[in-house]
Order: C-alpha cells, then sequence, then structure tokens
C-alpha cells in the first residue's frame, strides 16, 4: 500500500511539472491504446484508402472525360490524344515522388512519436518541391519511359490500334486508383510501425494490403469484363472496335497481379527500401523496352502484344514485390528490426 500510494504521489508531482510540447505529446501517446489497426486492421485499412482514393479520382476522371469526348472525333484524334495524355500522366506520377519519400519519413517519425521531426519532413518536402521542381523526374523515369514506348508503338501499327490502347490505358489508370489507395495506406501503416520497429505488425500491414489489393484486382477484371460494351461505346470511335477486344481482355487477365504490383510498391515505400523499387523497375522497364521495340507492328494481333508485354513488366514488378516480402529475398527491411 505504501509502495502504490508513493508512486501515486511521484505521478502526480510529475505531471504537474512543465513540459515542452513534443515531451507532452510522446507522454499522451504513450497512455493512448495503440493504433487502431492493432485491434481493427480491416476496417483501418478501408477507411484510410477511401479518402485517398478521393483526392486521386481528379486527373484520371478529366483523362476518361477526355477520351470519351475525342472519341466522337475518330480514331485519328483519340490517337492523337494518347499522346498528349501521357505526358499530362508523366507530370502526375513523376510529381509523386517527393512525396512518396517525404510520406515514408512522416510516418515513421511518427511510429517514434517524433512529431516535431515529422512536421520538420513536412515542411522540407513542401520547400523542395519548389526549389528543384522538375529536376525530381529522374524519380519516375522508368515509369514513365514504358508509357511512352507503348504509346509510340500502339499509334505506329495504325489510328485505330491508338484509339484503342488509348481507351484501354485511360481505364487502366482509372482503376489503378482503387489500388494505389491501398498502397498509400499500406504505406503509411508500414512505416508506423516500421519507425519503432514493430516488425510483426509491419508484416501483418503487408499482409492485409496485398490480400485486399488482390480481391479488389479480381473484382475489377470482373468489372471490365462485364463492362466492355459499355467501354467501347463510351470510349471508342466504331473504327476501333474491332481492335479492341483482345488487347481489353489481356489487360483485365493482368489485373489481379497488377494489384499485387501496386500493393507491393506501397509495402517496400513504406520500409523506404526504395533502391530495391528503384532497380526492379529499371529491370522490368528494359525488358518491356526491348519487347516493344522488337515487336512487329504489321503483324495482326500487335496491340495485343503490347498488352501482353505490359502484363509481363506487371509481372516482374509483382513477382519481386512479392518475393522481396514472402520468403524476404535479399536485404529485406521486413526482415530486420526489432520483434514486437
Amino acid at each position: 500500500m505504501k509502495i502504490r500510494l508513493w508512486d501515486t504521489r511521484i505521478t502526480f508531482f510529475t505531471e504537474m511539472i512543465p513540459q515542452p510540447p513534443d515531451i507532452r505529446v510522446k507522454t499522451e501517446l504513450s497512455r493512448q491504446n495503440d493504433h487502431p489497426f492493432v485491434k481493427s486492421p480491416h476496417k483501418t485499412l478501408v477507411c484510410m484508402s477511401l479518402p485517398v482514393l478521393l483526392s486521386l479520382v481528379a486527373e484520371p476522371l478529366t483523362g476518361l472525360v477526355d477520351t470519351g469526348f475525342v472519341a466522337r472525333l475518330g480514331a485519328e484524334p483519340l490517337a492523337a490524344l494518347g499522346a498528349g495524355t501521357v505526358a499530362l500522366s508523366i507530370i502526375f506520377w513523376v510529381f509523386n515522388f517527393l512525396g512518396i519519400g517525404s510520406q515514408t519519413q512522416v510516418a515513421q517519425a511518427c511510429g517514434r512519436t517524433e512529431l516535431k521531426r515529422a512536421a520538420e519532413i513536412g515542411g522540407l518536402a513542401m520547400v523542395l518541391s519548389a526549389a528543384i521542381g522538375g529536376l525530381i523526374i529522374l524519380g519516375g523515369l522508368p515509369l514513365t519511359a514504358f508509357f511512352i514506348f507503348t504509346t509510340r508503338a500502339a499509334t505506329r501499327i495504325g489510328p485505330d490500334a491508338g484509339a484503342a490502347h488509348q481507351a484501354i490505358r485511360q481505364m487502366w489508370v482509372f482503376t489503378a486508383l482503387f489500388l494505389d489507395a491501398y498502397a498509400i495506406s499500406g504505406q503509411s501503416l508500414i512505416g508506423f510501425f516500421m519507425g519503432p520497429g514493430r516488425l510483426e505488425q509491419a508484416r501483418r500491414v503487408a499482409r492485409l494490403v496485398c490480400l485486399w489489393s488482390l480481391a479488389t484486382g479480381v473484382v475489377l477484371s470482373a468489372a471490365m469484363w462485364l463492362g466492355q460494351d459499355f467501354v467501347v461505346g463510351l470510349l471508342l470511335p466504331p473504327s476501333a472496335a474491332g481492335i479492341f477486344f483482345a488487347a481489353w481482355l489481356m489487360a483485365l487477365i493482368f489485373q489481379p497481379i497488377n494489384a499485387l504490383a501496386f500493393a507491393t510498391d506501397g509495402i517496400h515505400w513504406g520500409t523506404g527500401d526504395f533502391r530495391f523499387l528503384r532497380n526492379v523497375m529499371i529491370s522490368a522497364t528494359a525488358f518491356g523496352a526491348i519487347a516493344v521495340y522488337l515487336l512487329d507492328e504489321t503483324v495482326s494481333g500487335a496491340l495485343t502484344r503490347i498488352w501482353i508485354i505490359t502484363g509481363c513488366w506487371i509481372t516482374i514488378r509483382a513477382g519481386f514485390g512479392v518475393s522481396r516480402i514472402w520468403p524476404g529475398i535479399g536485404k529485406s527491411p521486413l526482415k530486420r528490426g526489432y520483434e514486437d
């Protein structure tokens, strides 16, 4: 009883001593229950992903509207639009580079309850984005290069192929929003748990992000199959419909694998495994670029082959991404750190 009373008095007088803001925040956070993900993992992941999805929807929706409008003008204008939307997508993807890096650092700092450090990182990211501008383009170069290669090859086949490729690619970008939402949420959660070295919780996040992404990829494949006539009527000129369906089939077949590629990207962003992701992206893009270069654009089904190559590009990324987690090839961050 005396010991408990003495502990209570010490706690009381300790709380009365003025503390710096950062220390008070750490003390308060340590008293609170653990991150909601620990008790409600599925609910937390979905609730985090929905706002992310809404924040990403503007640019792809604009692209769909543009595609649907220009499709009424014919195959040649739509094929030409494809080149323009690639340029816009390049800006959209490339300028995510700095945000990806800062998001990981902020999440890890929050996991360690170093909120002052997290605020400093956020402020630094805004300063750097204003200062270096277009020079961050190097971070997304392999991804954008692959889009350029495939779009160029499709337009060289002919106007109808270019128009069909634009419609498929724009729908692919739109469906990627649902997958990217899980990836970004997973990045934050894994960063939060990797910061203090809670490896088991980080692995748990990785498992659920992959499961939800894979399930969503299957649903998206089914939706693409059921909605293909609607897409043709909305996004394609009549002359391009014949060349569309086989390539569209390839795009929907690879959608679940694409889901895993996005999921593992987010997971490795969260662990800060940027060098690994860079090497995988360069390798996959090198394969895809060589395959597109060797493609005979005069043969029947050339557009379908472009989307088969795209599927292989996706599979390389997904395969290495998953194997970095299970079993954890190379120096995987998910194999290191402190156990829960």
